[in-house]
């Protein structure tokens, strides 16, 4: 059997492996190119040639200006590639709380809730601030994982703040995205 890093350096796709992208955008995006916009077809269409088992998703209009229609095209997503496209639930904390819980409540009664998917960066939000405590509380009290973007010295969602949220939450699982990056 070939190596992962050979594999993957090669192209060769790897089918005696199962592959989850645990976090993957779906949807046009402002400053760089998507081809076919993103959809969940090309998305699949995607996996399929890179040897991608399941894609955990969060639509750029969740991260963007509209988080409730991009939890909607996510969970449509998911309704349509069953099994290999699944919803994250994102939030943005600017919003008033009641509307958050709200919004977790929905997904909770219509499909489930898998994962959270945060931007602190993007919402200009502490990521340690109240708006996102609904958050943290339900993915605590449900064992749920917790995808939180973080760019080096980001002073809204670094790995300092998400530390001492990860010792607050014990339960939720804390995953920092781009941790490594330096861009």
């Amino acid at each position: 059997m070939m190596a992962f890093r050979e594999a993957c350096q090669s192209g060769t796709v790897l089918t005696d492996e199962l592959i989850i992208d645990a976090h993957a955008h779906m949807g046009p995006w402002l400053n760089f190119h998507i081809a076919d916009q993103g959809s969940p077809a090309s998305m699949v269409k995607t996996m399929d040639a890179c040897g991608v088992d399941v894609t955990i998703i969060s639509p750029h209009v969740c991260i963007g200006p509209e988080y409730r229609l991009g939890n909607r095209h996510a969970y449509e997503a998911a309704a349509e590639f069953p099994g290999r496209l699944i919803p994250f639930v994102t939030v943005n904390p600017n919003y008033p709380i009641e509307e958050i819980e709200e919004e977790i409540a929905h997904w909770e009664s219509n499909g489930g809730i898998t994962a959270f998917k945060l931007h602190p960066s993007l919402h200009q939000y502490k990521a340690s601030g109240e708006g996102y405590f609904p958050v943290y509380e339900y993915a605590n009290a449900h064992k749920l994982p917790i995808l939180s973007h973080s760019w080096a010295g980001d002073p809204l969602g670094g790995a300092c703040t998400l530390g001492g949220l990860a010792e607050k939450y014990p339960n939720a699982a804390f995953i920092i995205g781009h941790s490594a990056s330096n861009w």
